[in-house]
């Protein structure tokens, strides 16, 4: 994945990020937003 994600901001292409099942019991969606910041 992180290769695709890496193509895609050289070409510049925008994207869009989906996050599904965030309001299963055990999610931590603070910590899925800090790795899509950070780019992890």
């Amino acid at each position: 994945m992180e290769i695709l994600f890496n193509t895609l901001k050289a070409l510049k292409i925008p994207t869009i990020i989906f996050i599904n099942k965030v309001d299963r019991v055990g999610a931590n969606c603070n910590k899925v937003f800090k790795e899509i910041k950070n780019g992890v």
